[in-house]
């Protein structure tokens, strides 16, 4: 039975942050937080930024008052008027998801740039990305690499991984392996699974520098531990070839079935041929049914034809364990779905 094989994963890209920001450590560095409401309420009445900053923080969770979205805007938009930089970056994130007012990319886009200007890295970012993709602003990649370079040079992970793109791309800027791999690096180290996974792949192809397959797995395997599906089938790929790290056909199966019990009907289809072959596992025809079966159901081509290779491998008791276990993972990843 021949095993299908995929090309390595090019993530794409990461879009603007669409969560607020609010101020690190809040009771520590914020003299209103730990306030009664009432008190920081009154000073906010008055003016005090950094008390209509807490007070918007605390109706944006519902923090000793009722969650309020339209109090929490509210009161982000007097300390955002009076220059505070989070309080504008938390403004523009209402106007972009459409929180407590009608959604609106442009106006987004101007308190970000508001932000920005203050060089909040998030409000960078974001900037960035709407620069990139046209949300808001017309769309420059000039000003989206120059602002994804700014929150890069701050340490923000998801424009260090956006930054790497532009110049593996060559948006804004000519083309430059090297330095798409430095920022890819930069926020793979910090955790970023999108940036590790491109960061494999750039090592896996050699585009533009040597090719490593030892770096190129290692990277691909902590994103894969992070839960990142298609990093977990080419780590899987890469043990069952022995490529970038010593042929183990035991671990192949252990991805295989990470990738599969995220519902991936390739790593479905190759699990089930691990399982026919008794490769890295003992040979389970149940098992290479029930998967090839589910490969089948999500569209893979070839899955219902490699089923009745198996098929015929078969007892008629085997065959109806099969079918049930069959019947079992189907429900699984509908519920799921739903």
């Amino acid at each position: 039975m021949k095993k299908r094989v995929l090309s390595v994963l090019l993530s794409a890209l990461t879009l603007g942050q669409a969560n607020v920001a609010h101020a690190e450590q809040e009771a520590q560095i914020n003299p209103w937080w730990p306030k009664p409401v009432a008190v920081a309420l009154a000073a906010a009445k008055q003016g005090n930024v950094e008390a209509q900053f807490a007070i918007a923080v605390r109706y944006d969770d519902g923090v000793g008052v009722e969650q309020d979205d339209a109090q929490a805007l509210y009161w982000y938009q007097q300390a955002a008027n009076q220059g505070e930089p989070v309080a504008q970056y938390n403004v523009g994130i209402f106007y972009s998801v459409g929180r407590a007012v009608a959604q609106d990319p442009a106006q987004a886009a101007l308190w970000y740039q508001k932000a920005a200007q203050q060089n909040f890295a998030l409000a960078q970012y974001n900037l960035g990305s709407a620069y990139e993709n046209g949300l808001g602003v017309a769309q420059d990649d000039d000003l989206a690499r120059s602002w994804y370079q700014k929150a890069a040079e701050q340490g923000n992970a998801k424009a260090q991984n956006n930054l790497a793109r532009l110049f593996q791309q060559g948006r804004g800027v000519p083309v430059n392996a090297k330095k798409a791999l430095y920022w890819y690096e930069k926020a793979a180290q910090q955790g970023d699974v999108v940036a590790q996974c491109n960061a494999g792949a750039m090592y896996a192809n050699g585009q533009g520098i040597r090719r490593d397959d030892k770096k190129a797995f290692d990277w691909y395997r902590q994103a894969a531990e992070q839960g990142d599906v298609q990093a977990q089938y080419n780590v899987a790929l890469w043990y069952a070839a022995g490529q970038g790290v010593a042929q183990d056909n035991a671990q192949a199966v252990y991805w295989y079935q990470q990738a599969a019990l995220q519902n991936d009907a390739d790593a479905q289809y190759s699990l089930a041929l691990m399982y026919a072959n008794g490769e890295g596992t003992s040979t389970d025809f149940v098992q290479a049914y029930a998967w090839l079966s589910v490969a089948g159901a999500n569209g893979l081509q070839g899955a219902l034809a490699t089923r009745e290779d198996v098929e015929l491998e078969m007892t008629p008791s085997q065959l109806v364990d099969a079918r049930r276990l069959t019947q079992q993972y189907l429900l699984r990843f509908e519920a799921k779905a739903s």
